[in-house]
């Protein structure tokens, strides 16, 4: 038995021996071939439509093991003499169907006049004969831009270490680009990661710096479409994203340094009955964020040192909702938090909108009757909160400064004239407004204004109701409170 085992393992590994020389002597001439014919369809392609361009390479080898074929010396030179050069141009080819699954161009330069740009590495994985027969079509007119990207099956495509350099003007660097799962027109993921701009200005250089950038669910075919559709300005019939956050955000410029540590929105969609989508909650956050002066802004460096602070430094963020069934949309929460200074709250709900709201189905010629349409939608309800109100103290100081009095006497000198106004148009809100801007002036701590109609209040009717002859009925209608200090 050992012996018969023995034997079936000999010539199992004859078997192997004599495959892997098959590979080696007979795959490398056949993925060549496959390179080369790659080359040659692009050659003519470039020969048709782009005839002052010409696509030259150096040697082509294989190797099976790893199942790539390396161009060395690859130039696309224009007639002008500008000439894009990559070091070695690298296909993933399957073997044995002889099919390019994958590209990679590897140390890329281009220079012309003072620019001069580099790449380290641009690869493109995951293709198929479909991706090339679409692009082939594309390249033919066969094929628009937006029907190519709707049926392109990528992926990953990823773009490393780019630098451009300018001497007299600037550089741009970033670490990496890449999309990846594209499908259907939409690309699942981008992400780009350490991006650099430094920008001379004179003698007043500015940079900007993004550590890293990434959306989920974008929807280039749409934004493609959205761009080629005739009008003024571009319209969307769909939705084009998900989901983006950042980090690292700076700019460093003459007068400020400004920093946001990260930023995200998430999108949830819906449909209506017609299948026609929309958004049905938005949640949009910025945090982190600095503020500082540089040495051309005394303004801002004098306020922040009479505020004690060394910075400004807030968070916004923005919640808000929508229903295509009752036509109602709602600002559930608009807060900004400037740390030592202020706190604002806004909320806002809206009914009676038009149906192009939701549905993403308003054209640029359109839009007369969209505002029309919007005087008959009616306000339901809206807030407006004060907060943490050292930002008013101190702009109250500034203005007292300017004036050269004090502070308590441009308040009342404030005071004075809303009770006059008061007297004057004997209305009892304008004289509960009066004393409640007095309770807040006298000791800034909250103000807190609502709205809420009964019934809701149309766009429309602010044209009839809002001016100086009829505040009692504006604030009525508008059922309109003001509340210091509660």
């Amino acid at each position: 038995m050992n012996k018969l085992v023995a034997g079936l393992l000999a010539v199992l590994a004859l078997a192997a021996i004599l495959v892997a020389g098959w590979g080696l002597v007979y795959l490398p001439g056949t993925m060549s071939a496959s390179a080369a014919r790659a080359i040659e369809d692009l050659q003519a392609v470039l020969a048709r439509d782009a005839p002052r361009l010409t696509l030259t390479h150096g040697a082509i080898s294989a190797n099976p093991l790893t199942a790539s074929v390396s161009v060395a010396e690859v130039s696309l030179s224009h007639a002008n003499g500008d000439v894009l050069k990559a070091v070695a141009l690298e296909f993933g080819i399957d073997p044995f169907s002889g099919e390019i699954s994958a590209v990679e161009a590897r140390a890329l330069s281009f220079a012309k006049d003072e620019m001069e740009t580099r790449v380290e590495g641009i690869s493109l994985s995951g293709l198929t004969l479909e991706t090339r027969l679409l692009l082939n079509l594309a390249a033919r007119g066969e094929l628009t831009m937006e029907a190519v990207i709707k049926r392109l099956d990528v992926t990953e495509f990823r773009l490393r270490a780019l630098t451009v350099t300018t001497p007299n003007r600037g550089e741009l660097s970033l670490r990496t680009v890449a999309l990846e799962n594209m499908g259907n027109g939409i690309i699942g993921r981008f992400l780009l990661e350490d991006l650099n701009v430094y920008i001379k200005s004179g003698s007043d250089p500015g940079e900007v710096v993004l550590g890293r950038l990434e959306f989920t669910g974008l929807n280039l075919a749409e934004i493609v479409a959205a761009v080629r559709r005739p009008g003024l300005l571009p319209y969307f019939t769909k939705p084009v994203i998900k989901k983006f956050n950042f980090e690292g955000f700076e700019i460093r410029a003459n007068e400020i340094d400004l920093v946001i540590g990260r930023g995200t929105l998430d999108a949830i969609y819906a449909t209506n009955g017609q299948g026609r989508p929309y958004a049905r909650k938005t949640t949009f956050l910025m945090d982190d964020i600095v503020m500082k002066p540089r040495g051309k802004s005394p303004a801002m460096a004098g306020f922040l040192r009479d505020s004690g602070l060394d910075a400004f430094k807030a968070r916004l963020k923005m919640v808000t909702t929508a229903d295509h069934a009752t036509r109602t949309m709602a600002i559930e929460e608009l807060s900004l938090r400037m740390a030592g200074l202020a706190g604002i709250d806004f909320k806002l709900g809206v009914r009676n909108l038009p149906k192009a709201v939701f549905e993403l189905s308003l054209k640029p010629e359109e839009m007369a009757g969209f505002m029309a349409e919007m005087l008959n939608a009616t306000l339901i309800r809206g807030s407006l909160v004060l907060s943490n109100t050292r930002l008013i103290q101190l702009s109250l100081a500034a203005a007292a400064r300017k004036q050269g009095i004090g502070a308590r006497a441009v308040i009342a000198a404030m005071l004075d004239q809303a009770r006059r106004t008061a007297r004057r148009s004997g209305s009892a809100f304008l004289k509960s407004l009066a004393d409640e801007l007095e309770k807040f002036l006298d000791d800034p701590k909250t103000l807190k204004i609502t709205v809420a109609p009964a019934p809701p209040f149309p766009f429309h009717r602010f044209q009839r109701l809002f001016g100086a002859n009829a505040p009692g009925s504006l604030v009525r209608a508008l059922n309109l409170k003001v509340e210091a200090n509660r």
